[in-house]
């Protein structure tokens, strides 16, 4: 193990794949000709990668007492992530149907539990326990459900690393948690979400953004055009590896715990980071689903 301390809080769920031909139409009906369920959830994946890359990782989440909740946990607790603050609410977990054709792309359907993600109802989980970790990564799709979080950790002088994914509902949602992190990971879409722009390797909207928010690192995922940021008004960019995808799904949730990793456990440079970062998520493309990589000899 490496020697911080990382807690990874958001959602965890089933992952039901049925693999296609191609994704169906409207009214238009097709046979999968395999399916299977495998454990996923955001911030499942990236527990499950950062454990693997040799981070002491807990995971602050909610499942059911349910087949899902026993899916979704089972792979965690095999690669040694502390499951001690995942509630169990009584209620169904999340289940996620993934349908996967051959180009390893996927459109994806969430039937969300009534607790996708650790709201502040379950605040007395972390009571007493919050100062033992050095770093907290967040799945921060909801803000409003999970920013209490973040707002805990600026009190503790804990930094956040925040996973806003696509940034639905754009920058007036997403300012107030931005600004309690200290690490931003967003992707193409949140990117034009949150600053109105892109650019060539993600330069403009990162300049924008970096603007109002000039304390935070912020990490655009570019997808096949690699991953960018800006620090102290230098553009820091990695190329993609090409690699054959098998399935794309839990990509970015490996490289944010790529990059967590390498720069706040192993204090990398940005440069070396990203490009860990980003042959973590080559790796995640080769197996199907986020948790099916292994990244233990990186």
């Amino acid at each position: 193990m490496a020697g911080k301390k990382f807690l990874v809080a958001g959602d965890v769920d089933e992952d039901f794949y049925a693999l296609l031909d191609h994704i169906p139409a409207h009214d238009e009906g097709i046979l999968a000709h395999e399916s299977f369920s495998l454990p996923g959830g955001k911030a499942g994946n990236s527990a499950y990668v950062l454990s693997s890359l040799g981070s002491d990782t807990s995971l602050f989440a909610v499942v059911g007492n349910d087949k899902r909740g026993e899916v979704a946990l089972s792979k965690l607790k095999k690669e040694n992530v502390d499951l001690s603050l995942v509630v169990e609410n009584g209620k169904e977990t999340t289940l996620c149907i993934m349908m996967l054709d051959g180009s390893g792309e996927k459109a994806l359907i969430v039937i969300p539990s009534d607790d996708i993600y650790p709201g502040e109802e379950y605040a007395s989980k972390l009571e007493g326990k919050l100062d033992s970790f050095d770093h907290v990564h967040m799945i921060g799709m909801n803000p409003e459900k999970i920013g209490w979080i973040a707002r805990e950790c600026k009190k503790r002088n804990i930094p956040v690393s925040l996973d806003i994914d696509s940034a639905n509902g754009g920058l007036e949602r997403f300012s107030s948690v931005l600004e309690d992190a200290d690490i931003v990971f967003l992707n193409k879409q949140g990117l034009l979400s949150l600053s109105g722009c892109i650019g060539d390797d993600g330069r403009d909207g990162l300049e924008v953004l970096s603007k109002k928010f000039p304390s935070t690192l912020l990490i655009a995922t570019l997808g096949r055009d690699g991953a960018s940021c800006i620090a102290e008004g230098k553009l820091h960019h990695a190329d993609a590896l090409m690699v054959k995808a098998l399935d794309t799904t839990g990509c970015g949730d490996a490289f944010s715990a790529g990059f967590i990793h390498a720069f706040v456990d192993l204090l990398y440079p940005i440069d070396e980071a990203l490009a860990f970062a980003s042959k973590c998520a080559s790796i995640s493309a080769l197996s199907y689903g986020g948790q099916g990589g292994s990244w233990h000899d990186i």
